[in-house]
Parts: structure tokens; sequence; C-alpha cells
């Protein structure tokens, strides 16, 4: 073998030589990148990855809308135990004193419309019958501040009517506010019994349903 092929089996041996130790570095190098990973992602470790799923959806009002109406869907049972037993005491109040009153009869002998009537009663109707889906829970967040809401305006009800009745001539029932207290006055008790079942759309409808029976007031008044 003359000079110039020693020379040039000498420089292949080299860049042989460099290109193992390139390759060994390199993949001792992933080794240790590889054990980083897994000691990242073992449960043992203080350090821990977490994969966070995160899916943008925009803000728009039909999607808010569409969680508005489903916000009580998880909560729908029909049992003995349910809110609607809230309602009985002012529904027997209503049908004892409220409809042969004699405190209101003559002071409000107008007439409401026929479509505001309609419209009343339909709210009437879904803010009484409502709580028939939603059970009784007092694991409720606000239960205690519901159930606080539902005594302390059931006593105003009642106050006002009893009011109104042993004293339909005094110079306090005969000012419009104490007048229209039974019309009013049942949105604090229906507010109790929506935050006691923690429902939105249960106060949307009462709360429809309060404006437009002090409307069929205003009316009649």
């Amino acid at each position: 073998m003359d000079d110039l092929s020693v020379k040039v089996y000498k420089k292949n041996n080299i860049l042989i030589a460099c290109f193992c130790l390139l390759l060994f570095v390199d993949f001792k190098s992933y080794a240790q990148c590889s054990q980083l990973d897994y000691n990242y992602i073992n449960p043992t470790n203080e350090l821990k990855l977490k994969n966070i799923n995160c899916q943008l959806e925009p803000k728009t009002s039909k999607n808010s809308m569409r969680d508005f109406i489903l916000s009580d869907a998880n909560k729908y049972k029909l049992i003995v135990s349910n809110s609607f037993l809230w309602l009985v005491p002012p529904l027997i109040w209503n049908i004892a004193w409220g409809t042969n009153n004699s405190a209101q009869l003559g002071f409000f002998d107008g007439e409401a419309p026929q479509s505001l009537l309609v419209t009343e009663n339909i709210f009437r109707v879904s803010a009484m019958m409502y709580p028939l889906l939603l059970p009784i829970k007092s694991q409720n967040k606000k239960f205690k501040q519901g159930l606080i809401t539902y005594l302390v305006g059931s006593a105003v009800y009642y106050a006002s009517w009893t009011y109104l009745m042993n004293n339909p001539d005094s110079q306090l029932s005969q000012t419009t506010m104490m007048r229209f207290a039974p019309a009013y006055t049942p949105l604090i008790w229906l507010t109790g019994i929506s935050l006691m079942s923690n429902s939105k759309i249960h106060f949307s409808l009462s709360a429809i349903f309060i404006g437009l029976h002090v409307g069929e007031y205003i009316c009649r008044y």
C-alpha cells in the first residue's frame, strides 16, 4: 500500500470514528430526553404534565339561550318531595282569602285587557307548575339563603293580606303601595323557591308572572 492509500485509509477511519462518536452522543442525548419525558409523566414525581383539552366556542346569543334552557335539565325529577311543596301554603291562603277578599272588592273595579289576562295566566301556571320538576335538595349552595327569603317573603305576603282584611278603611290601606302589596310581594317568596332550587328558569317565569300580575292590578285600579 502506497503512502497515498495509507493517508486515505487513515482519513476514512477518522471520519468513521467521528461519525460513530456523533451517533453515540446523539443516542445518549435521546436516551436522556426519553428518560426525562418518562420522569415528567411518572405519577410519583412532583412535576406532572397535564393534558389540557381546550375547546374554544364563540359566545353567541344562541349558545347563551341554549345554556339557559338546559341549565335545569339535569335536575328534573318527578318525585313527591319536589319544590312544589313550597307553593302549597300560599295557594291554600289564596283559595281561602284571595277570591273573596272584601278589602279588595270595589277598590279594583276596572277591567284588564283579555290578552293581558291570558298571558298572565300562562305564566302563572308555568311559575306554579315548574317546581314539580325540581326536587328539594338542601345541598344546593343557595338553599339556606332561599329558605330565609321564602320565609320572610311569606310573612310579608300574609301580613299584607291580613292588614288589608282587618283594616280596609285605614289610611295605610288606602295607599297604592299597600293595596298593590298582594300583587308584588309574592315575588319575594317565589324568589326564595328559585334560590332553593337554584333555578334561573323558575325565577324568570316568576318575575314575568308578577310583572303581568301587577300590570293587571294597574289596569283594574
